[in-house]
């Protein structure tokens, strides 16, 4: 029990006195973003492209099809983590950054696995998967004594506890065949695969697995406190890591992977016209017009090079 625990909330006025602060972390991302300005601005661009896309493709009108609605989720989600992965580089907060590039590289993957299968089996297994193993998780939580108290202790908590609990049950009910219920809760994935290795393999992955998605696993999980100090193992590391060679790297495996998973939206969708061509502007003169998201692969190859 906290010693403040004893008060009424309502009685306490303010507190006296100053809390020290230390200033580690580099909070303006100008600082960062001054070297290599064209691979942040590209970055930037990309991710807010992307929104451009979701908005007047993805998520125009309102899908019905399970494998449509699995895609515009999961398209979503990958905006929201490569944005948050420009952010986390921009602040040299590398280690937290590549643990989110990790999970934009399994978003790829679930996308790529969702629209390679016309049937939408793949999508209702993904859909259904969080409802079915949620309806059997809840329950068990309320098993625990103090678990449950604590979640009884606030009506709001309580309120919300019982209603995610109930959508879950709702959903499985009403939406998830007896024989894919069996199938989610008797297999270690989602995706049906033995392991995460051979969803991505199965996706045309397996470079990405091996070189991010495992690697990235080092910031992931919280076991490997040796890297948090130096090799003499007697200081820590700084809190935040600016280093331009090595995030640059890691901002092209953003940059990239965004426009892949772009590609497979767009592809799926027949390769709309959701604005005017770009034009493309040689050294000579000339120019000729291209599709925008081949003319954003142009400039990611500009700006950085072939892919490894």
């Amino acid at each position: 029990m906290s010693k403040f625990e004893g008060y009424e909330r309502e009685t306490a006025v303010r507190i006296v006195g100053q809390l020290c602060r230390e200033v580690t972390f580099l909070r303006d991302a100008e600082v960062v973003a001054a070297q290599d300005r064209l691979a942040w601005q590209l970055a930037r661009t990309t991710v807010d492209h992307g929104c451009c896309v979701f908005e007047r493709v993805a998520a125009r009108g309102s899908a019905t099809a399970v494998r449509d609605v699995a895609a515009t989720a999961i398209f979503r989600r990958a905006l929201v983590t490569g944005e948050a992965v420009r952010l986390l580089l921009g602040q040299a907060l590398w280690e937290p950054a590549v643990a989110t590039l990790r999970t934009l590289a399994e978003l790829e993957r679930n996308l790529r696995l969702v629209l390679g299968d016309p049937s939408g089996t793949v999508a209702r297994r993904l859909l259904a998967s969080t409802a079915v193993t949620g309806r059997r998780r809840f329950p068990q939580a309320l098993r625990d004594r103090v678990t449950r108290e604590r979640i009884q202790a606030s009506s709001r908590h309580w309120k919300w506890f019982r209603s995610k609990a109930r959508s879950f049950s709702d959903y499985v009910e009403s939406a998830v065949p007896e024989a894919l219920r069996k199938e989610i809760t008797t297999t270690a994935h989602w995706h049906g695969y033995e392991t995460e290795a051979k969803a991505f393999e199965e996706a045309g992955m397996r470079k990405c697995y091996h070189l991010l998605y495992e690697g990235a696993s080092l910031f992931v999980h919280a076991t490997n406190i040796e890297r948090d100090v130096r090799a003499d193992r007697m200081r820590p590391m700084p809190l935040a890591e600016g280093n331009s060679e090595r995030d640059l790297p890691y901002l092209a495996d953003l940059i990239r992977c965004l426009h892949r998973i772009y590609e497979l939206i767009l592809d799926d969708k027949g390769r709309p016209e959701y604005q005017t061509a770009v034009k493309v502007v040689h050294d000579d003169g000339s120019s000729h017009e291209v599709y925008p998201l081949d003319g954003l692969a142009y400039c990611t190859y500009v700006v950085f090079g072939p892919a490894q």
